[in-house]
């Protein structure tokens, strides 16, 4: 993961802040996020491991103030949404899809999943699972 000092823009620190979310309540932050460089020719064959998440490509030689190559959401091994341009517009139409076709009981990133559109959207907040109502608890003792 790239230093938040090298590339301090919005995109990079949203997902700093999303992968830290994964480690939190212990999940695989790779599995939320996959990173390639454009060169990389085994990254579409990659794709099909990937149950729910998103893809960067970023240019080989990228400086840190360069944008990305390319930004998507894959969903069941396919890339479902591609040439995003912006991450922030990306995660709200993961978040989307996410919700429209009730995907919140997904294997692997599930408490990610949960987390994010009941507690932060206020979705649907009847029941928690443990872990994240632990981390709801601990977010409203310091507000």
């Amino acid at each position: 993961m790239v230093a938040l000092e090298e590339k301090p823009n919005i995109e990079i620190r949203l997902l700093c802040i999303l992968k830290a979310l994964c480690v939190y309540l212990n999940e695989a932050p790779e599995d939320l996020v996959k990173t390639y460089m454009d060169a990389d020719v085994g990254a579409e064959k990659e794709f099909e491991k990937v149950v729910l998440g998103v893809y960067i490509v970023e240019h080989q030689h990228a400086d840190a103030s360069d944008s990305l190559e390319d930004f998507g959401i894959i969903i069941d091994g396919i890339a479902v949404l591609q040439d995003l341009k912006h991450i922030p517009t990306g995660w709200a139409l993961l978040l989307g899809l996410i919700y429209c076709l009730d995907m919140n009981s997904r294997k692997g990133l599930g408490c990610t999943f949960e987390f994010i559109p009941k507690v932060l959207m206020e979705v649907d907040r009847r029941k928690l699972s443990n872990k994240v109502q632990i981390l709801k608890n601990k977010l409203h003792e310091h507000i």
